[in-house]
């Protein structure tokens, strides 16, 4: 469903000096819309984002959802390394809509500064009408370009 996944170069400072940690913090998903331009290396906290977060409606919360159960895991034959968290749904109800979504942001809740870990930027710009849910399963994934 992502036309384009970005990484943002906060994070992988973070995960180069330990401060994420996957076993213990807390993670949100929080849809972003049709105006937000993803800059990796400007772009670190949910601060330098969130004026560019869908507007709040009905079934839809201010900083997104919490995300729950991280997995991480390794596959030696395609030298990939994935992390997923559950799947995440925002219920719409009966007259109410979320409009212009572009992708979902990934941050660190735990942490006092909120920095951003990934943005998943859709093919095309979301609306999801009234009485319909928005389904995301946020992955992270690495590659080792190796033999």
């Amino acid at each position: 469903m992502a036309e384009r996944t970005y990484v943002f170069n906060v994070f992988l400072e973070m995960q180069a000096d330990g401060t994420n940690d996957f076993s213990i913090h807390s993670y949100k998903a929080a849809l972003m819309d049709s105006s937000y331009m993803p800059n990796i290396d400007s772009d670190e906290s949910w601060t330098d984002v969130s004026g560019d977060e869908v507007t709040v409606a009905t079934g839809y919360t201010a900083g997104g959802g919490t995300l729950a159960n991280v997995l991480i895991t390794r596959n030696d034959q395609t030298n990939i390394v994935s992390i997923t968290w559950d799947t995440y749904k925002w219920d719409i109800p009966y007259g109410a809509q979320l409009s212009g979504i572009k992708g979902v942001m990934v941050y660190n809740d735990s942490l006092a500064s909120k920095p951003l870990i990934e943005f998943f930027e859709f093919a095309n710009v979301m609306t999801v009408p009234q009485e319909n849910s928005f389904v995301t399963t946020p992955v992270i994934q690495f590659k080792n370009g190796g033999a």
